[in-house]
């Protein structure tokens, strides 16, 4: 397990340092062996799916990186529940590839449900859930919905410049 571990974090290293493809060489060989080891349902798993699924979002590869990220979010979901971190980063991962496939239609519900979920857990002014809310308004002013995208990106704004300065 402490090999795995170190396998992780050097294949994050990798990616950090703009060596995709030794990253994800390394994130396949990690996944493997978490699966192996810990199981499918294991959070060090579902944990190597989303980086291995954010190496293949970053080089283009969207139906690979979708694939990864739906398996990890339903997976945490049933591991650590709806409102769990993990398992709201791995919805956000989600509703991000959506997007960058321009699937508006897909991606609007998934991040209504990250933004109420943020808000439930994290509160309405932490930044995460910001940055949840200014994805969504990224969202709908691509959609086609530029007034509702303008509303929400003041609100942003205005909570940002009360809570950060």
């Amino acid at each position: 397990i402490d090999t795995l571990a170190a396998m992780n974090n050097l294949a994050n290293l990798y990616h950090d340092q703009g060596r995709d493809a030794e990253a994800e060489e390394m994130h396949w060989s990690c996944l493997q062996g978490r699966q192996r080891t810990l199981g499918d349902a294991h959070p060090h798993t579902l944990a190597s799916l989303n980086n291995l699924g954010l190496i293949l979002h970053g080089k283009g590869d969207y139906a690979g990186a979708q694939e990864l990220y739906l398996k990890a979010w339903e997976t945490m979901k049933d591991v650590a529940g709806p409102d769990h971190l993990d398992t709201l980063s791995s919805l956000n991962n989600l509703a991000n590839v959506l997007s960058d496939q321009a699937n508006y239609a897909a991606a609007k519900p998934l991040y209504e449900a990250l933004i109420t979920s943020l808000e439930k857990t994290l509160g309405p002014d932490h930044p995460a859930t910001l940055a949840g809310r200014g994805n969504f308004a990224n969202v709908l002013l691509r959609s086609g919905d530029p007034w509702a995208a303008g509303t929400l990106y003041r609100e942003c704004y205005a909570t940002r410049e009360r809570t950060q300065g």
